[in-house]
């Protein structure tokens, strides 16, 4: 568990991935469905990335992994670092 006040490491690194996924395609909208695992497992469908980070933060919560302040100061955390590394360093292709 991570203490209260500290980001969760896992949270930055989905803020920061959809961050840049929002800002590379300029749109929170996106449909994705994965089964896992294999072939026969579950199903699980998003219609935004936003739904995507937000259910890996609960995920984190209700397993008791961190708590939610850490979670959601991860997440926020991990967008502040791809808002930069987008604006200063992903240029686009020539």
């Amino acid at each position: 568990v991570v203490p209260a006040g500290e980001p969760a490491v896992s949270s930055v690194d989905a803020g920061a991935a959809v961050m840049v996924l929002q800002s590379f395609f300029d749109s929170d909208k996106v449909t994705v469905d994965v089964i896992y695992p294999g072939r026969f497992g579950t199903i699980r469908h998003w219609h935004s990335f936003s739904e995507i980070v937000r259910e890996a933060e609960n995920a984190r919560v209700w397993g008791g992994i961190h708590t939610r302040t850490a979670d959601t100061h991860g997440t926020a955390l991990g967008r502040q670092i791809a808002e930069y590394a987008f604006a200063n360093f992903m240029k686009p292709v020539k």
